[in-house]
């Protein structure tokens, strides 16, 4: 990606390191800098680039929101053209083992059960990071998770155009095209008003997001919470089932969907990502013939997925908040308003957490962070303070 070793060098800053980021060098001294000033410059070029990296987030966030508009409205349009043109009322629902077994009558308490269970999840979710994760971690997981899910809309779209199946749900209603051009589009987008369409989707949205959740969390979670999170995923999707808006096959198919993409996309960020922090750590990168990318590494797939997530900023941002770090903090030459923006900027990074800058965008089991730790270091600082006024 960054063809140009100047340019390189920028993103890295002039700090070395020969050491894994699991040991930085904390003796470094004050002498390499020509005085504070020196210091304090280059903590203001380094938060300038966490800046950039932020709206480069915020860039990427705009830019999702016209992107799922488009794909949603790809997908819904397919429905709408199977249920207007080429729905069959003949054709009988396919047989499936756990839809036979369950009365229709029961179906209103079933489904109420399951959006309980499956918004209960969303709920646990979204806690589980927003209460001990860096923040920066919790935006790239959102657009991560946010990306991934949209692109799905584009291949439900084609899936359902393509493979139509019967509607699994025995009271359907087709969708028609209205006198006004405004009601048939709301009708595509959002359906009939307390009615279901009659396509089959090949596809359990609600399922998707469960398992994806779940590769998310068994990546940054303990065994033992990953282990009952994944019991009740399953519990959910079974509950998905039974509510008869899908077969056990579109829960299935949702599985294969959510292992396949988050692991394709995961593991391509990851090998640029590992490469780049190698290079940054190594004094001699340029003569070492084993630090040159693959062909897999250096593909356009790896460069393009690394630009979207930023691979390369996060990585030196990070590299160079580490390094800056115990020369910044205790400083008393650091204009406040610097030291106070650099503080943040730590916080944002979570750089105090960090053992290695991989777990930047890869995350960690080992993250006790945000909410409970600084309710516990104020908590910390009022009893001191009250201690010392008694």
């Amino acid at each position: 990606m960054l063809k140009r070793e100047d340019k390189f060098d920028k993103l890295i800053g002039s700090g070395k390191s020969s050491d894994s980021t699991r040991g930085f060098d904390d003796t470094i001294s004050l002498s390499r800098y020509e005085g504070d000033t020196s210091l304090e410059q280059e903590v203001i070029e380094t938060l300038t680039e966490g800046r950039n990296l932020i709206y480069g987030c915020l860039f990427r966030l705009l830019i999702l929101i016209p992107t799922y508009l488009l794909f949603y409205s790809f997908y819904r349009g397919m429905v709408f053209l199977i249920d207007v043109y080429f729905h069959d009322h003949t054709l009988e629902r396919f047989l499936d083992r756990l839809h036979e077994n369950i009365d229709d009558r029961h179906l209103p308490f079933i489904s109420r059960m399951s959006d309980g269970m499956f918004y209960s999840f969303v709920v646990v979710l979204i806690l589980r990071f927003a209460l001990f994760y860096p923040v920066l971690f919790n935006v790239q997981l959102l657009l991560r998770f946010s990306s991934i899910y949209v692109f799905t809309f584009l291949l439900r779209g084609l899936a359902v155009i393509f493979t139509t199946i019967p509607s699994p749900y025995p009271f359907c209603v087709p969708l028609k095209i209205s006198d006004k051009w405004w009601k048939t589009y709301a009708m595509m987008l959002f359906g009939g008003q307390g009615e279901l369409d009659c396509t089959g989707l090949l596809f359990s949205g609600r399922a998707y997001i469960i398992f994806l959740g779940i590769i998310i969390l068994g990546q940054n979670s303990g065994l033992i919470f990953t282990m009952l999170m994944t019991l009740y995923s399953l519990a959910t999707a079974v509950m998905i089932v039974a509510t008869k808006f899908h077969y056990t096959v579109d829960v299935m198919f949702s599985l294969l969907f959510a292992a396949s993409f988050y692991y394709l996309y995961y593991s391509r960020i990851d090998s640029f990502g590992v490469h780049f922090l190698n290079k940054i750590n190594s004094q001699q990168y340029r003569d070492e013939q084993d630090l040159r990318m693959t062909k897999m590494e250096g593909s356009a797939m790896n460069r393009w997925f690394a630009s979207l997530e930023q691979i390369p900023r996060l990585i030196s941002v990070a590299y160079n908040l580490k390094r800056l770090q115990p020369l910044v903090y205790g400083n008393i030459n650091i204009n406040e308003g610097v030291y106070k923006d650099f503080k943040t900027m730590v916080y944002f990074f979570g750089i105090k957490e960090c053992d290695d800058l991989l777990s930047l965008y890869r995350g960690t089991n080992s993250f006790n962070f945000s909410y409970w730790k600084r309710l516990r270091l104020k908590r910390g600082k009022r009893k001191a303070q009250s201690s010392i006024l008694n």
